[in-house]
């Protein structure tokens, strides 16, 4: 999507992108805990803070931190069944998932080092703030003065 007026909440297709990350990362979380320490722990809350508009931010965050503790809940309760049932099936259903998540970051998830977060709202598809403004203020100043 290339600008808010065609995705009418800012950024719905960023939000998805933030979600399947989060959960992701919760599944790779709870298959091995010192998977949090290698680095891919932290992937879904910087998601989470970046892609979504400056203007829907706090709801974007609040969405993807209670995503993020639903599924973290969730995995607690079925990981005990899981290894009653499959035994290290378990560990092998968590480690694809892990792969599955290795392969989201790598083909889906753009680069966003060393960018502003101007920079990241044009880079997931939604005109921030700043740039809806100018664009009203250009836009009247062409209409006044098409007008006179």
């Amino acid at each position: 999507m290339t600008s808010s007026s065609n995705d009418p909440i800012g950024g719905f297709s960023s939000s998805i992108l933030a979600t399947v990350s989060a959960l992701m990362n919760d599944y790779t979380v709870q298959s091995n805990p010192c998977s949090n320490d290698a680095g891919w722990g932290p992937c879904a809350w910087v998601i989470i803070s970046e892609v979504w508009p400056l203007s829907n931010r706090a709801y974007g965050i609040a969405l993807g931190a209670s995503a993020n503790w639903m599924s973290n809940f969730i995995v607690g309760q079925i990981t005990p069944d899981m290894l009653k049932q499959l035994k290290y099936g378990t560990f092998i259903f968590f480690g694809l998932l892990t792969f599955g998540g290795v392969l989201f970051i790598w083909l889906v998830v753009p680069e966003t080092k060393r960018l502003t977060l101007e920079e990241m709202d044009i880079l997931f598809g939604s005109v921030g703030m700043a740039q809806a403004v100018r664009n009203y203020v250009v836009d009247s100043l062409l209409l006044l003065r098409k007008v006179y």
